[in-house]
């Protein structure tokens, strides 16, 4: 008998649906009813186990089956005001429908049930789809800006690698070249030729390097933020000092590492760009369930309210709320800034 309940019926969590033969006996049920009778069908009788009329509901059922089986084409429906799908008092409008036999199959009732919900109930119902709706649309939002960072990466990745294996490779050609011609000529030019290349070639590798942090996944988030801050002291006029709890890298998921570093490239660059800073400071630790970062300047601040909120800030935020995290900006004009993002411990 499965066979004729609807799929969508099957599995509604809103409507009750019932097979009744013509003896009123229970034939089967969607999944709801079910979990609601949680007796075995075949031992139950629809008026005395489930529907439990009074004398005028009782009345009521029997005249709708008598119009349902005169008219097929048709359903007919009542309010029954309890149940033993419910404890307590809960009116249901079942409508019911008439299938008469065919090709052998015996005739049956089809009843479906509607619970009508008093107001806070239905003000609870519609806060709970409210509330799934929200979280559905979270989710949407959490799998687009997950796919932009991994877009990101990807092209990050394949501009390092290009770097790496292509350019690079052109550049230390060309310098060996300019090297057997240096020891056949003593021409100022090719001094200064080998000079613009080596520092060229260090350039590239320093962008490459920046590009596809592998030492990441080989050395840690806290080595490759001493490397990156090392290569920043050697290009720039900005000091970094950092300050990390030492395990921290137990604690974090490569995904997590990854962003973390990324909002540190992203941060000291802003810095470099924007704040004519000299001095930075960078602190990385656990707290209470949490790792919080922290960048801070000496610069020359800015207000949060009206500074421009460009792409740069956006990643850091998008990155951060991609892991359940945030991040909150404290600067004022003259008094540097600081950054504190927060992420939750997530392995």
């Amino acid at each position: 008998m499965s066979e004729i309940i609807p799929f969508s019926l099957n599995a509604s969590r809103q409507l009750f649906y019932l097979v009744v033969d013509t003896l009123d006996g229970l034939s089967d049920a969607n999944l709801l009813a079910r979990q609601s009778i949680q007796k075995p069908l075949n031992e139950l009788q629809l008026e005395q186990d489930i529907f439990l009329p009074d004398t005028e509901e009782k009345q009521q059922l029997n005249d709708i089956k008598d119009k349902a089986m005169n008219d097929p084409s048709k359903g007919y429906s009542l309010v029954l005001r309890h149940t033993a799908l419910f404890t307590g008092y809960k009116p249901i409008r079942w409508e019911c429908q008439y299938l008469p036999a065919v090709s052998g199959q015996s005739a049956f009732f089809c009843w479906t049930g509607f619970p009508l919900y008093d107001k806070e109930e239905e003000d609870e119902e519609r806060r709970r789809l409210e509330l799934e709706l929200l979280r559905q649309e979270w989710d949407r939002k959490k799998m687009l800006a997950q796919a932009a960072v991994d877009a990101q990466e990807k092209e990050r990745a394949d501009i390092g690698k290009e770097l790496h294996d292509n350019i690079s490779q052109m550049l230390t050609s060309t310098k060996l070249f300019l090297d057997i011609l240096k020891s056949k000529t003593d021409d100022e030019l090719v001094d200064r030729s080998i000079k613009n290349i080596n520092a060229i070639i260090q350039e590239v590798r320093s962008l490459s390097r920046s590009l596809v942090p592998s030492s990441i996944a080989d050395l840690g988030l806290i080595a490759s933020m001493l490397d990156l801050f090392e290569n920043i002291r050697a290009a720039s006029v900005i000091d970094v000092e950092f300050y990390p709890d030492d395990e921290i890298d137990q604690l974090l998921s490569p995904n997590s590492k990854l962003t973390l570093y990324r909002i540190v490239q992203e941060q000291i660059n802003n810095i470099i760009k924007h704040s004519g800073a000299k001095q930075v400071f960078v602190e990385l630790f656990s707290d209470q369930g949490n790792i919080e970062l922290i960048i801070g300047d000496d610069g020359v601040g800015f207000d949060p309210e009206t500074i421009k909120k460009g792409m740069g800030l956006q990643n850091m935020r998008s990155r951060a709320e991609l892991l359940s995290g945030s991040i909150n900006i404290i600067s004022a004009p003259g008094k540097g800034s600081k950054i504190k993002v927060l992420l939750p411990i997530n392995k």
